[in-house]
């Protein structure tokens, strides 16, 4: 985990998911991170959203920006074939919020 990930785990944080520049905008009115602010870098893999995700507090969830139908396509179709060269990252974060009972507890949509 990244610097700030280490400053905010005895306190816990709220982490902002969904389309990039809505969760930039997510993270700055809610005080949330981003998984480049948490891990101080932009490369994605789903073992660091899982340890995010783990030890968030919260987890914020924008749908702004989603493709409805797309992703209920990509969900019905794919779900486990995410890839990050596919453009399917969102999808998968979203997938994977509505699946985990424990992560889904704790998320807010907006």
């Amino acid at each position: 985990m990244g610097k700030v990930a280490a400053e905010k785990e005895t306190n816990g944080f709220d982490f902002a998911v969904g389309l990039s520049k809505y969760a930039l905008r997510l993270a700055d009115e809610t005080g949330s991170f981003t998984y480049t602010e948490i891990m101080g870098d932009a490369t994605f893999t789903p073992e660091n959203i899982r340890a995010i995700a783990n030890q968030a507090k919260t987890i914020r969830f924008t749908a702004r920006g989603i493709n409805w139908a797309r992703w209920g396509h990509w969900v019905n179709t794919s779900p486990q074939s995410w890839s990050p060269y596919l453009e399917h990252t969102t999808n998968w974060e979203l997938h994977q919020l509505l699946t985990n009972a424990p992560w889904l507890s704790k998320t807010v949509f907006h």
